[in-house]
């Protein structure tokens, strides 16, 4: 028999109007679970705040942490480059 209590009710309506989590990664990916401290987390949302409302589109704290990995490893290939 399905629960039809106003708990439930709610919850299935929210889960059939969630939007589905765009792809915004085009090419093969890993996940990794990382621990940060509160206070890095809350500046990283802030900023994504910002950058989504600057930009129009919607920066997760996610997108942030990605581009910063992008820009350490290019930094790395080309200090190698120059070693």
């Amino acid at each position: 028999m399905r629960d039809t209590s106003p708990e439930q009710t709610r919850w299935d309506t929210h889960k059939e109007t969630k939007m589905p989590r765009p792809n915004k990664i085009l090419e093969p990916t890993k996940t990794y679970n990382l621990n940060i401290k509160v206070e890095d987390y809350d500046k990283l949302s802030y900023i994504a705040q910002k950058e989504s409302n600057i930009h129009g589109i919607q920066v997760s704290v996610a997108d942030l942490m990605r581009e910063s990995i992008e820009v350490y490893l290019d930094a790395y290939e080309e200090s190698q480059q120059n070693a």
